[in-house]
């Protein structure tokens, strides 16, 4: 169905019921501490506790992907914003170490 004014090309079609969807987004974030458990992370948006987030982590030329937990979120300024301070644990007990000397 068209509306008069309505730029869209094609039409569309009432939802019924609730639907649900993703949405995925990729944040910068600054990591505060690290151990082989998990990750602090400084952080300009929140996240839901008990959620699953996936990490990419790069340094240097070494990058991991890990999926981990939100475990805590605080209030924290982030680069002079309002922000989270956000910890994470890491959802795999073999998690590639980084060399710090080659960052």
């Amino acid at each position: 169905m068209m509306v008069p004014g309505d730029r869209r090309r094609g039409s569309r079609m009432a939802a019924v019921g609730p639907l649900w969807g993703t949405l995925h987004l990729a944040v910068a974030v600054e990591i505060v501490n690290v151990s082989p458990f998990g990750v602090l992370v400084s952080s300009p948006i929140s996240l839901p506790r008990d959620s699953i987030q996936h990490l990419r982590i790069v340094a240097g030329d070494h990058e991991v992907q890990i999926d981990a937990r939100v475990c805590h979120a605080r209030p924290h300024e982030h680069q002079g914003e309002p922000g989270e301070l956000i910890g994470l644990e890491f959802l795999t007990t073999s998690v590639p170490s980084f060399d710090a000397s080659k960052m």
